[in-house]
C-alpha cells in the first residue's frame, strides 16, 4: 500500500557534446562580452510507457521492499500492494561558437537542450489476493492513484522546466571569451552549468512527488481500505 519513489541519477546525466563548425568572419575587435547568435532552443521530452502490474511477489516479500511510507495494511504488517515509480532524466546538448582570428579567442554558447524524461511504473498486488475479489480491486485502484500522481507531476515538471531553461539559459548558456585552445573547456564548464539547473528542478519534482505520495497513504485512507470489503 505504499509507493516507492526512485531517485533519478541526476548527478551523472547522460550528455552528448556536438561542436558546431567555428563562425570565420571574425571583427577586427576583441570582444567586450559574449552573446549568443541566437537563443537556445530547448525540448522537453516525457516518454511514460502503460503501467503493468505484477502480482508474482508474496505479502511477505513486498513487506520487504524499501518504501517512503510506514503505514501497514490488512493486519497491520503486511503489505498488500505496492506503486513503484522510476524516473530518469538525460540532458543533450549542442554548442555554437564564434571565433575572433585576430584575437585568438571565442565565445561558446548553447545552441540546444534536450531533456529526456521518463517514468517507468509498476504496480505489485500480494500473489495471496485474489484478481476480481474486494480486496484485490480495491489496492488496485488506490495503488493506481499513486501512479496517477506520478503522471501529472511529470506532466507539471515537462512544462515548468522548458520555461526554466529557457529562462536561466539566457545568462548561464554563454561562455567566453576565451582562448581556443580553451574551448573545451568552456563547453564542460557550459555541461555542468546545465546539469546543475536540471538538477534543480529534478529535485523540486521529486520533493512535491513525495509529499503528494505521501499525503495519499494518509491513516484515513488506510481505514478506508481495510474497511472497504468489511
Amino acid at each position: 500500500m505504499r509507493v516507492i519513489g526512485i531517485v533519478s541519477s541526476v548527478a551523472a546525466l547522460a550528455i552528448m557534446l556536438f561542436l558546431a563548425q567555428p563562425f570565420t568572419g571574425g571583427s577586427n575587435n576583441a570582444y567586450a562580452a559574449c552573446t549568443m547568435r541566437n537563443l537556445p532552443q530547448v525540448l522537453v521530452q516525457l516518454d511514460m510507457p502503460p503501467t503493468h502490474t505484477n502480482t508474482t511477489m508474496t505479502l511477505a516479500e513486498l513487506s520487504q521492499v524499501q518504501n517512503n511510507t510506514r503505514l501497514g495494511i490488512l493486519d497491520g504488517q503486511h503489505v498488500g500492494g505496492l506503486a513503484v515509480g522510476d524516473i530518469q532524466a538525460q540532458t543533450q546538448l549542442a554548442f555554437d561558437n564564434d571565433v575572433n582570428f585576430f584575437t585568438g579567442s571565442t565565445c561558446v554558447w548553447v545552441q540546444a537542450v534536450q531533456v529526456n524524461l521518463s517514468l517507468h511504473s509498476m504496480i505489485y498486488i500480494a500473489r495471496e489476493l485474489q484478481r476480481g475479489t474486494c480486496e484485490y480491486r480495491e489496492l488496485l485502484a488506490h495503488e493506481q492513484q499513486h501512479v496517477a500522481i506520478d503522471r501529472e507531476i511529470m506532466n507539471k515538471y515537462r512544462a515548468e522546466l522548458r520555461a526554466y531553461l529557457e529562462r536561466e539559459l539566457i545568462g548561464a548558456g554563454v561562455v567566453g571569451p576565451v582562448p581556443v585552445n580553451l574551448a573545451r573547456n568552456a563547453q564542460s564548464d557550459l555541461v555542468n552549468s546545465v546539469g546543475r539547473l536540471v538538477d534543480s528542478k529534478i529535485q523540486d519534482l521529486h520533493r512535491e512527488r513525495d509529499a503528494r505520495q505521501q499525503a495519499l497513504d494518509s491513516p484515513e485512507e488506510y481505514a478506508r481500505l481495510n474497511a472497504a470489503c468489511s
